[in-house]
C-alpha cells in the first residue's frame, strides 16, 4: 500500500506503482498518433489540432524522456559502475530492438517488397539495416529495397526508431557524469540540490535555443531531439531532489498556474515540461492501479513502441485508403501480441542475464 503523504521518491521505489502503465498508455499513444500520419491524414490529427505545439505521438515520447531521466538515474544509483550500468542499458534496449530489425529486414522484407527475392537481397542492405539498427548509436537505415514505395510516407520501415539514439545518448551522459561522481547515488546532500540546479541550467538553455529556432516541435528531429534531452535532465534532477518534492495535487495546479503565467515567454516550454512531467509523476505515485496489477510487473511498452510502426505500414499496404481510426483499431491488437511475445521471450529472458555480468 502506497502511503500517499510520503515524498515521491518513497511511493516510485516501491514497485506499486503506475510507471509501466503510463509507459504503456505513451507507447499506445503513438501508435494513435502515427495513425494519421500514415494514413496520409496528418493535419486531421486530434490533440495537434487542439494544442498545436505538440501532437499525440510528441506527448508521449516527452513523457518517455522525462520518465526515463528519474528512472535511469535510479539505476544508476543501485549500479554506480560505468561498464555494469551501460551493459543493463544495452540488455534493456539492444535484444529487442535487434529482433524487430531482423524480422523486418528478413521476414517482412522479402514478402512484402516489390522485388524478387533476389534483387532484394543483392543489394546488401537488408543486412545493412539490421547492423545499422542494432547499432542504436548510428540508426540512419530506414529504408529497404522495395518497401513500401507508394505509401502516404513511402520507404519508411520504422519511423520509432530514431528516438532510441538520443536516448542512448543521454543514458552514456548519465554514466559519465555519474562516474565523475557528479551525480549523487544517496540522501540530501548539496550535491543532488548542485546537479539538480545544473541539469535545470542546460535543459533551460537547450529548450530556449530550440525555441528561438522554431516554434513547434515538427519542423525538424534535431531540435526535437534537443527538447528531448532537455526533458530527460528535468527528469534526472527531479530524481536529485526526490526526497523534498511531496505528492500533492496542490502543486499540480500550482505548476499548471506558472505555465498559464508564462505562455509568452522563453521559458513557456520548461513549464509544459515541468507541470506535464510532474503530473506524470503524481499518477504515477497513485493508489490506483491505472491498468491493472498485471502492468506493474510485465512492461510491454517497448514492444509497443518498436513493432507498431512496421505493422501500421503493412495495414496500410494491404488496406489503401484506410482511416486513421481504423488503422489504429486494426493495428493495435496485432502490435499488443507483438509486444507480448518480445517482453516475455525476448526482453524479459534477456534481462536476466544482469546478473551474470556483474556478479
Amino acid at each position: 500500500m502506497i502511503d500517499l503523504r510520503a515524498p515521491i521518491s518513497e511511493k516510485l521505489a516501491s514497485r506499486e506503482n503506475n510507471l509501466n502503465a503510463l509507459r504503456l498508455i505513451a507507447a499506445v499513444l503513438v501508435v494513435f498518433s502515427h495513425s494519421y500520419a500514415l494514413s496520409g491524414n496528418i493535419e486531421l490529427e486530434p490533440i495537434g489540432r487542439l494544442l498545436h505545439i505538440f501532437d499525440g505521438g510528441a506527448l508521449a515520447v516527452i513523457a518517455f524522456f522525462f520518465l526515463s531521466g528519474y528512472l535511469i538515474s535510479s539505476s544508476w544509483a543501485s549500479t554506480p559502475h560505468f561498464p555494469s550500468f551501460m551493459a543493463k542499458r544495452a540488455l534493456r534496449i539492444l535484444p529487442g530492438l535487434a529482433v524487430v530489425a531482423a524480422i523486418s529486414a528478413l521476414v517482412l522484407g522479402p514478402i512484402a517488397s516489390s522485388l524478387d527475392i533476389n534483387h532484394y537481397f543483392s543489394s546488401g542492405q537488408a543486412l545493412r539495416y539490421i547492423r545499422d539498427n542494432v547499432n542504436v548509436l548510428s540508426l540512419k537505415t530506414n529504408t529497404l529495397p522495395g518497401l513500401f514505395e507508394n505509401l502516404p510516407l513511402p520507404h519508411a520501415v520504422n519511423g520509432s526508431l530514431w528516438t532510441l539514439k538520443v536516448e542512448f545518448l543521454v543514458y552514456i551522459a548519465i554514466g559519465v557524469i555519474g562516474a565523475t561522481c557528479l551525480l549523487p547515488t544517496e540522501g540530501k546532500g548539496w550535491r543532488g540540490i548542485l546537479f539538480s540546479t545544473v541539469m535545470l541550467y542546460l535543459a533551460v538553455r537547450m529548450i530556449t535555443v530550440a525555441k528561438a529556432e522554431f516554434d513547434s516541435w515538427n519542423t525538424g528531429l534535431e531540435l526535437f531531439s534537443c527538447q528531448l534531452i532537455a526533458v530527460f535532465m528535468l527528469g534526472a534532477s527531479v530524481y536529485t531532489v526526490r526526497h523534498w518534492i511531496p505528492r500533492s495535487g496542490l502543486l499540480v495546479t500550482g505548476l499548471i498556474g506558472f505555465t498559464y503565467l508564462f505562455r509568452e515567454t522563453s521559458l513557456f516550454l520548461l513549464f509544459i515540461y515541468l507541470s506535464y512531467g510532474y503530473f506524470l509523476l503524481f499518477i504515477a505515485t497513485s493508489s490506483f492501479h491505472l491498468l491493472g496489477k498485471r502492468t506493474r510487473v510485465n512492461d510491454y511498452s517497448f514492444g509497443v513502441y518498436i513493432y507498431a510502426f512496421p505493422i501500421q505500414q503493412i495495414v496500410v499496404t494491404l488496406v489503401p485508403g484506410i482511416s486513421p481510426v481504423s488503422l489504429f483499431l486494426f493495428a493495435l491488437p496485432i502490435v499488443t501480441l507483438f509486444a507480448i511475445a518480445s517482453w516475455h521471450f525476448i526482453e524479459k529472458p534477456c534481462l536476466g542475464f544482469k546478473g551474470f555480468l556483474w556478479s
